[in-house]
């Protein structure tokens, strides 16, 4: 057994130091294969994607949420600081409030832009409403698919 280990050890050795042209072709054909499956196969598949809705669902309210900090910092001269703030207030807002009628999410939305033309922050406070609204149906389709 021992023998049998050292034969096999030195045969892998030999291979290291000559090498082989029948293990690099073995390497290739292997990488080869892994490539062809990937393009078949991509991990990221839209067909996919679209069945698991919720997660697409949050996801786009995630990118809406970065678009309204960008929006806000650079259109709005906002620190980003009281705009992150905000975008996190309003979706913990929505989450508390997403069970009520529409007329006091509409009363929720012009609050808030009220509270925009007092503080001189108009462009804000739409652009918070806005996203108000989007977490209000993100979760309502939640809600629907639960």
């Amino acid at each position: 057994m021992g023998e049998e280990r050292n034969q096999q050890t030195a045969a892998e050795v030999k291979e290291f130091v000559s090498g082989d042209s029948a293990a690099t072709s073995i390497r290739k054909k292997a990488s080869q294969a892994k490539r062809s499956y990937n393009r078949k196969h991509p991990a990221l598949n839209v067909e996919e994607l679209c069945k698991e809705q919720p997660l697409f669902v949050v996801a786009v309210y995630a990118v809406l949420a970065v678009i309204v900090i960008l929006l806000a910092a650079f259109a709005c001269k906002t620190p980003i600081v009281p705009v992150c703030v905000i975008v996190i207030i309003e979706t913990l807002l929505a989450v508390c409030l997403h069970n009520l009628p529409l007329w006091l999410h509409v009363t929720v939305m012009a609050a808030e832009i009220i509270c925009g033309v007092i503080f001189h922050q108009v462009a804000l406070m739409i652009l918070a409403a806005a996203l108000y609204l989007a977490a209000i149906f993100t979760l309502r389709f939640l809600m629907r698919e639960a």
